[in-house]
């Protein structure tokens, strides 16, 4: 197996909900197929239209908010200038 396809077989598994390696790198206590979800999307949309509106199914995994590079002391606006000028060429990535 040449390593670009281990690459991407590895990528494909971090994607996949039913694989134990998404469970790990989301947070999740166990992995839950699409229908898993599907139906826990249908119980609580069930809920939510019987006047249940903020439950939620207590299997449910809570997905962690992720942030991306260190942002510590920027405003909203510098960073978004920051990557203007990215986008444009002005800085380097650096």
């Amino acid at each position: 197996m040449m390593f670009d396809e281990a690459a991407r077989l590895l990528f494909e598994l971090a994607r996949d909900t039913s694989t134990r390696l998404f469970a790990s790198l989301s947070g999740w206590s166990q992995p839950l197929s699409t229908i898993d979800l599907l139906v826990m999307d249908f119980i609580e949309l069930t809920a939510h239209a019987n006047g249940h509106k903020t439950w939620r199914h207590p299997r449910r995994p809570v997905i962690p908010k992720r942030r991306l590079g260190n942002s510590d002391g920027l405003t909203r606006g510098q960073a978004a200038e920051i990557l203007r000028r990215m986008r444009h060429g002005e800085l380097d990535g650096r």
